[in-house]
């Protein structure tokens, strides 16, 4: 196994879990869920950076909403 394969292999897979996540969505609930990647003990940084610099290509990434309220005291 050669890292361009890993590499090729990993895409796959975040890809058909994202087509799994899309297919439940449309026979379950709208309950909120969260899925965590794992990765090897032992792997490298760079590959590492490499998994997960291909996340936000592949699945949507939400961004968090930041409510201010109007009654705070200034710092």
């Amino acid at each position: 196994m050669t890292i361009p394969w890993c590499l090729k292999r990993a895409e796959l897979l975040f890809k058909c879990v994202k087509g799994f996540m899309i297919e439940m969505a449309t026979y379950s609930s709208q309950v909120s869920k969260t899925i965590q990647f794992l990765v090897p003990t032992g792997l490298s940084e760079d590959m590492f950076h490499t998994l997960s610099n291909m996340l936000p290509s592949i699945f949507r990434l939400s961004n968090p909403l930041v409510v201010k309220s109007g009654n705070q005291p200034p710092p």
